[in-house]
C-alpha cells in the first residue's frame, strides 16, 4: 500500500533533525528548501525567491527548534532565484554552492526580474490590448518589449506574486568544485556538483 500523505504549505520533520519546507503548489517560483540540525548546529539548503517568503520560512523553522535560531551554513543547490534570492536574511552564515552556480548567481539581477514582472502585470490588466500591442512592437522591431506584452498573461501568474524588489543579490562566500563535505554539528553532509540539473 502506498504511503499518502498532504501536501501542504510549511514545515514537515522528515527525520530526527532533518525538516522539508514545501510551498504547494510547487509551480514557478514556489521550491522547497531544506535544514538540517545537529544539536545547536544547522544547515539551511536552500533560500526562497523573495524575502518576504524567506522570512516566514525562517520564522517557522526558527520556532519549530533551536537550532535555527541561527544559521551557520546555507547551502544554494544552484542558482535560479527561487533557491537564492532569500540569502540576504542569513547574516551570518556561511554561504556555499558550486563555483558554476555561484558564477551564474551573478548573471541576473533581481531589480532585472521586478521590472520585468511589473511590465507583465501591467500588460495582464490590459488584455488582448496588451497582446496586440505586443504583437504591434515586434513587427517594429522591439522585439523584447513585444514579446513580454505578449507572454504577460503567462508571466504575470509566474512572476507578479513575488516581491523582487525587496532582494539584494547576496552571493555565496564560499564554492567548491565536485564534492565538499560539511559537518553539522557531528552529521556530516557530503554536497556533490552534478552539472547542470534542478532541484
Amino acid at each position: 500500500m502506498p504511503l499518502r500523505s498532504r501536501y501542504r504549505r510549511g514545515l514537515h520533520e522528515v527525520a530526527d533533525g532533518v525538516w522539508a519546507w514545501l510551498q504547494p503548489d510547487g509551480s514557478w517560483g514556489l521550491s522547497n528548501a531544506g535544514l538540517v540540525t545537529d544539536g545547536e548546529a544547522s544547515m539551511l539548503v536552500d533560500t526562497l525567491f523573495d524575502v518576504p517568503l524567506t522570512r516566514a520560512m525562517l520564522a517557522a523553522m526558527r520556532d519549530a527548534t533551536p537550532a535555527a535560531r541561527t544559521l551557520d551554513v546555507v547551502v544554494n543547490t544552484h542558482a535560479n532565484g527561487d533557491h537564492c534570492w532569500g540569502n540576504q536574511l542569513c547574516e551570518g552564515a556561511e554561504i556555499v554552492a558550486s563555483r558554476r552556480a555561484a558564477e551564474e548567481m551573478l548573471r541576473l539581477d533581481p531589480a532585472l526580474v521586478a521590472k520585468l514582472a511589473a511590465v507583465a502585470r501591467l500588460g495582464a490588466r490590459t488584455g488582448v490590448v496588451g497582446r496586440a500591442l505586443g504583437a504591434l512592437l515586434q513587427r517594429a522591431g522591439v522585439r523584447r518589449l513585444g514579446a513580454v506584452l505578449e507572454a504577460s498573461d503567462l508571466l504575470a501568474r509566474a512572476f507578479g506574486g513575488f516581491d523582487f524588489g525587496s532582494v539584494t543579490l547576496t552571493p555565496p562566500t564560499r564554492t567548491f568544485d565536485e564534492h565538499l563535505r560539511l559537518p553539522v554539528g557531528d552529521t556530516a553532509v557530503d554536497l556533490y556538483e552534478v552539472g547542470p540539473c534542478h532541484t
